[in-house]
């Protein structure tokens, strides 16, 4: 299936998931990932300030800030040809980038300070393959910038972003692992 098809067919199945479902979706989202010992091991956690439509990782933020860790978001710049990333906290000041979302201004952070990414995703598969939106924000990202040689590539979803297979292109770039509320995928 076309990835553009695929991409249209899973975010209807996400829109037509009841508020009161993602809700506890993303309730269990978070328990799943206080599980793991990919976020205990990190310092700098590179996460995302989410958009309605995605999975909200605001409790997610919020616990590993609690928990001591460097939190930062990220800015898409040069029409989506990067991402820098920059440090949040509660209370930091919030400015849209070029395509609206928001990210918090200053302190900027090196993509080779980060242990642990948090990425938001269109849909995936068993093998940890990532649809995004379909611009390559995160692709173009990982290929491009120097990451630790042990970061790791998490994926959030709800369990309805599944899908059975997809055709991964040469330049995508997979999670290495994927977590819903149903479960933890590990690529």
């Amino acid at each position: 299936m076309n990835k553009d098809v695929l991409r249209n067919l899973v975010r209807q199945r996400r829109s037509a998931i009841p508020s009161e479902e993602r809700i506890r979706a993303e309730k269990a989202i978070f328990e799943r990932f206080k599980e793991l010992d990919e976020w205990q091991d990190a310092r700098v956690v590179a996460s995302y300030n989410s958009l309605p439509e995605e999975t909200d990782v605001s409790l997610i933020n919020h616990f590993l800030l609690e928990q001591g860790r460097s939190v930062c978001f990220p800015e898409e710049i040069f029409n989506g040809e990067n991402i820098q990333y920059h440090k949040w906290q509660l209370g930091s000041v919030m400015k849209p980038d070029w395509c609206g979302i928001e990210y918090p201004v200053g302190n900027a952070v090196s993509s080779d300070e980060i242990d642990l990414f948090v990425v938001p995703l269109v849909g995936f598969d068993r093998f940890c393959n990532r649809l995004g939106t379909g611009v390559g924000f995160f692709d173009k990202f990982f290929a491009i910038n120097s990451l630790k040689e042990n970061a790791v590539k998490l994926g959030i979803a709800y369990a309805a972003q599944e899908v059975s297979m997809m055709m991964a292109d040469k330049w995508d770039v997979k999670m290495d692992m994927i977590v819903t509320e149903k479960e933890i995928i590990r690529g």
